[in-house]
Formats: C-alpha cells, sequence, structure tokens
C-alpha cells in the first residue's frame, strides 16, 4: 500500500541542528510499509546504489542502528561508477544517523554523515530543497526512517582543517604560523585504561587530540565548554587562504610603517603581535557569502574566549575594499568555505594601537630649552605633584598618577596679559630611552581619537581643546571628567584583558591604563608640522566671571594624551 502525507516526528532536532528562517513546508512524502533496505532494493533504478549498499555492508549496519535513519539515493542513469574511487565512503556518504523529517528541514542545518562529515541544507526562495548543493527530487517514508532520493549523487567536501593542511608550498609560511599555536594534548575522557603501572599510575590506551591555544574559543570564563575551534566539522567557519608572498609583504609593511610612526624598529612582541593578527584575521565563525567578501562592510573574526583568559579575546577588523579575495572561485568546505587572498595588509590602527605620553614624566626629562618648546604655557608656576599611581597587573607595570602642575596665578601674580586665556600648548613628543633623548612623533597622516587625562578633583574651571590648530571641543568641564586615565574609553595597552585582571586580582582592575576621556575624532594631516600640537585655553582658570584675577587659581593638572587610530585608519 503507497500512501501520501506529510511527515511528522517529535525528534530532538533543536539539538542537533541550527535553523535559520526559511522552512521547508511544501514537501510531499510517500510512505510505505517497508523498511529502508526493502525499499531500496525493490526499485529498479536504484539497482547500482542497492549493490553498492549490500557490498559496503551499509544495510547489515542500517539493520544493527535499530534507530531512524535516512538514506539518500540515486537514479542508475546519475551514476558513473568509474568515478567512484572510495566505495566504500561514498557508501558512508549516503546515511546520516537521524530520521530527516522533511517538516523540520530548513534553510542553514548541517547534516552528520557516516563519513562523520558535514553537508549544509540549503533552501531556495521557491522552497527547492538542496543538500550539500544538489537538489532533493524525491521522499520516502518507510518503517525505518527516510529514504531522499537526489538528482545527482552528493560529494562530500574536505574540512577546512583537511584543506588547511593540504595546502601546497606556496602556503606553507601561513600554515607554520597556525601550527605553532597547536598541541597535542593528552585525552583522558576518550582514553581507555588498560592497567595500573609499578608505581600504581593507571596506565592509558592513550588517545591525543590536537589543540590550538590562540584560536580555540570558549564560551565561558573557564574554557570548559567549546565555542569554535577550526578543525571540527561540527562549527561552521569561513578561512581567508593567505600564500607565502602576501604574509610576508604584510609583516614587511607592518615593520616600516611601525617604524616610521615610532621612530624604532618593532619589539619581540610587537613582531608576535603581528603574526598573531594575521591567523585571527584569518577565520571566522560563519560562513560569509560572496557578497560580504566583496561588500563595503568591514567584517569581523571569529569571537569568544581563550583558555587562560577570562575575558572576550580580540577580533580582527577585515575591511573588503583593501583586504581583496578571489570571490569568483571559493573553495567549498563540509563547514564552511574558503577565499584565496589576492591583496593583504595588516591595518594601521593595529600596528600603532596607540600613542600616549605621561606628561610630568616626559616634562622632567627635557632640557629648560626643551620644555620651552614642547610644553608653552604662560602660568607662573610649573611643579610635579605625585598623587600615589595603579598596579602593576603581572607583566603590566604600576602606572605612577605624577602630575604636571601648571598655576596661571602663583603668589598673586599671573602671567597671562589682560584679555588673554591661561593655556598649555604640547607638541607630541616622546622619551627615547636608547638614545636618551626627546624627539617628536611622526604620527601618521590619518583619522584618530584623542582622549586626555588630568587631576580633575575640585578642578572648578572649564577649558577649550585645540587639536593641530583647529577648535576640536569647546567649554569642557573638568571637575571629574577625567581624573587621570581612569575614567572615558574602556580601551588599554594590548594584551590587557580588565575583565580578566578583575578577576584574577583586583576589581577596579578596569581602571587600568585607560586611553582616558574622548575629546574629540581628529584628523592628522601629511602637511601638519608638527604632526601633533595639542593646545588648552581658559579664563574662568584664573578669572572670576566678571573678570577680575583670583586669589587663588585653579590649576592644570596635566596627566597625559592618547591618539589612537580609528577604524577609519585602516
Amino acid at each position: 500500500m503507497l500512501l501520501f502525507a506529510t511527515a511528522c516526528t517529535d525528534e530532538k532536532w533543536d539539538d542537533h541542528y541550527q535553523k535559520n528562517e526559511i522552512v521547508v513546508d511544501n514537501l510531499n512524502v510517500e510512505i510505505v510499509d517497508q523498511t529502508i533496505e526493502e525499499y531500496i532494493s525493490s526499485q529498479d533504478d536504484y539497482s547500482i546504489i542497492s549493490q553498492l549498499f549490500d557490498e559496503t555492508e551499509v544495510y547489515s549496519s542500517i539493520e544493527s542502528r535499530n534507530q531512524s535513519l535516512t538514506v539518500f539515493v540515486y537514479k542508475n542513469a546519475t551514476i558513473n561508477e568509474n568515478e567512484i574511487i572510495d566505495r566504500d565512503f561514498f557508501a558512508k556518504t549516503c546515511v546520516c544517523d537521524l530520521g530527516l523529517t522533511p517538516t523540520k528541514i530548513s534553510d542553514g542545518f548541517s547534516l552528520l554523515l557516516w563519513t562523520n562529515k558535514f553537508t549544509r541544507i540549503r533552501v531556495d526562495e521557491l522552497g527547492d530543497v538542496f543538500i550539500g548543493d544538489v537538489k532533493l527530487e524525491r521522499v520516502v517514508q518507510t518503517k525505518d526512517g527516510f529514504v531522499y532520493e537526489m538528482a545527482s549523487p552528493m560529494v562530500a567536501p574536505p574540512s577546512l582543517y583537511e584543506v588547511l593542511n593540504s595546502l601546497g608550498d606556496d602556503y606553507s609560511v601561513f600554515r607554520s604560523l597556525i601550527a605553532e599555536y597547536e598541541e597535542k594534548v593528552f585525552d583522558r575522557e576518550n582514553s581507555t585504561p588498560i592497567g595500573v603501572d609499578n608505581t600504581g599510575n593507571t596506565v592509558y590506551d592513550s588517545t591525543f587530540v590536537v589543540t590550538n591555544s590562540l584560536m580555540d574559543r570558549y564560551s565561558d570564563y573557564n574554557a570548559t565548554n567549546m565555542y569554535w575551534n577550526m578543525r571540527e566539522e561540527q562549527y561552521t567557519s569561513t578561512m581567508m587562504i593567505i600564500n607565502n608572498d602576501l604574509v610576508e609583504n604584510a609583516l614587511d609593511q607592518a615593520y616600516a610603517f611601525y617604524e616610521e610612526a615610532f621612530g624604532t624598529i618593532p619589539s619581540s612582541e610587537d613582531t608576535t603581535r603581528f603574526k598573531e593578527w594575521i591567523i585571527r584575521s584569518a577565520f571566522f565563525d560563519y560562513e560569509l557569502s560572496r557578497e560580504e567578501v566583496t561588500g563595503d562592510v568591514d567584517l569581523w573574526s571569529v569571537r569568544g574566549k581563550v583558555e587562560g583568559i577570562y575575558d572576550n579575546y580580540y577580533t580582527a577588523q577585515w575591511r573588503p575594499s583593501v583586504q581583496l579575495v578571489d570571490a569568483a572561485n571559493p573553495v567549498k568546505f563540509s563547514n564552511g568555505v574558503g577565499y584565496y587572498v589576492t591583496d593583504y595588509k595588516i591595518p594601521n590602527n593595529f600596528v600603532i594601537w596607540r600613542y600616549k605620553e605621561f606628561l610630568a614624566g616626559l616634562w622632567e626629562r627635557c632640557s629648560d630649552e626643551e620644555k620651552d618648546m614642547y610644553f608653552k604655557n604662560n602660568s607662573a608656576a610649573q611643579s610635579i605633584r605625585s598623587q600615589g599611581g595603579f598596579g602593576p597587573f603581572g607583566e603590566f607595570p604600576l602606572v605612577k598618577y605624577d602630575i604636571l602642575r601648571m598655576d596661571p596665578i602663583s603668589n598673586g601674580e599671573h602671567v597671562a596679559e589682560d584679555g588673554d586665556p591661561a593655556y598649555v600648548e604640547l607638541t607630541g613628543v616622546t622619551y627615547d630611552a636608547v638614545t636618551n633623548t626627546i624627539k617628536e612623533l611622526n604620527v601618521p597622516p590619518g583619522e584618530y581619537y584623542l582622549r586626555w587625562g588630568a587631576w580633575s578633583a575640585n578642578a572648578a574651571y572649564t577649558a577649550d581643546f585645540y587639536f593641530n590648530g583647529e577648535l576640536v571641543r569647546e567649554n569642557q568641564g573638568f571637575q571629574g571628567w577625567c581624573n587621570f586615565d581612569r575614567y572615558g574609553a574602556a580601551e588599554f595597552p594590548y594584551g590587557f584583558f580588565d575583565r580578566h585582571w578583575r578577576v584574577v586580582q583586583d576589581g577596579k582592575a578596569a581602571y587600568y591604563n585607560r586611553d582616558g576621556q574622548n575629546v574629540a575624532t581628529v584628523i592628522v594631516k601629511e602637511s601638519d608640522n608638527p604632526r601633533v600640537k595639542i593646545r588648552l585655553e581658559s579664563t574662568d582658570i584664573f578669572k572670576n566671571s566678571d573678570g577680575s584675577y583670583k586669589d587663588a587659581s585653579q590649576a592644570w593638572g596635566l596627566f597625559h594624551w592618547c591618539l589612537r587610530p580609528t577604524e577609519n585608519n585602516y
């Protein structure tokens, strides 16, 4: 007896598959009173695939499973046996361990086949179903599962990790960078105890698994629940495939750009940082379309936490208009897609990360002539005041809360002419510990966040900010606004994760060495000379509202300035 119906079961689909919005509800299902083996072997059009299932013991394995299954079959006319190199592997691509109820099919399902490889389901706008890019033609429900007739044989593509490890010599640098963070570790849970040695320790028939300390991602702070890795096929991924020339050119450009920006060669820590960015930028925890990798919207690489750090790890900014790929020839993985990269760089905003200068220590290292040149002001007195400090946190050193105090009025005297504001004008300089000299910073042109820190306790005054001669912030009140660098943008030195240090050391770690309060987004131009000049002007710091001079003024309590490249400074 042959019946027609729409199938429905109570399988726990949500435990196995991730569903998207497009759901199939228009598939008619033939119901037969036969098992999978009985039905397939009874159909003349399936004789080739049926013989293969018998030869490779798929039929006997189905029977021993004693559960609902789905088997994919192909008409004889669609099968070219000469193209089947591994008959056992091919047969196993035809079986899925769950009864694939048609009403539960939706766009984005990932099916685990008997080959231990995943294949994806796609549902088009007409409701047609494609499994592994092959169209589903017909569905039959049997007593022990479903038979899906496909338009042509499905090919199980390799996984991301298999493709990565099969890349040729032209990609050896890329593969080696990733391999540096891989380690084989003992998997106790999946190892079998086989005895006890003479010291009383359990001996195992050991199983080892590969981990990657840089790229394995977890959903929890204790790194017990895996969120994503590049090895297992259950995780959907995109990989950018970068050849040796592109990797080496990107590193050379980053080294040269760093030396131009800071006047010194990158440290070994910076070199490692650049190489890690290359790895992180190449992997995404979702599948990117051709439109996305050629679009005008920035993409962000894999998210999540890494083992040993109680915080979300860095995600890399990928700009499709700069990082170019061969979108016309994607590489299909069983668990995602790959794109060969054709043009590549490490972005400016990552190479620079940030400039931050602590003003008291810098001023102390200046000669009198340099102080006059780089710390222009019309204050009556200057001094250094120490207000303690914060830290250290592991390798991150103590930040001294030393302020450069400049008093517009001292002992009743003032320097500012009548009608003029009190001002401080700072040139962007830094201390070179190697040469023991003060030098101007050659900040590359581009867009930056200008950020500021000052001693603002009882600072009952306002000030205007100028950057390279342009008014960028007006009438900013200082009291409680920017106490040292503890307030403002929650951005830190590279490698400092405030949530991590809050757990392991100090609940106030988020106050450590921040960028400071945001003043404005500014543009450094090629023609700017010097590249950084920050000027503050205030009248009420030393004058009353009626214009008379105060008996005791407020004072400039200068702590630091910071420039961080914006996302646009790519």
